[in-house]
């Protein structure tokens, strides 16, 4: 049982990695693309800053998701009793 406990741990970890590179990319493509679209395109100007602030919010979302799977993985090989349930959650979840 140990052995799988670590296996999920270390799974955890690697993709809470994932999860926070996903979220630094989608911030800066979409940051790079919104600042894109304020220069070139014959919007107005809050256009560019909405797609921004809905590319920030949606990468920190997942860098937020990526940290809690990143420290979940870490206490679940810590054998915490906690780890396992939040997990659980975020198994459920995505």
């Amino acid at each position: 049982m140990g052995q799988h406990i670590n296996i999920i741990g270390i799974l955890e970890i690697v993709f809470g990695a994932l999860w926070i590179l996903t979220g630094v990319a989608v911030m800066i493509i979409i940051g790079v693309g919104a600042a894109a679209l304020s220069f070139f395109a014959d919007l107005p100007a809050i256009a560019g800053g909405l797609v921004a602030g809905l590319g920030f919010g949606i990468g920190l979302l997942t860098v937020s998701i990526g940290v809690l799977k990143l420290v979940a993985g870490i206490a679940l090989r810590s054998y915490k009793p906690w780890a396992r349930i939040v997990v659980i959650i975020l198994a459920a979840l995505g």
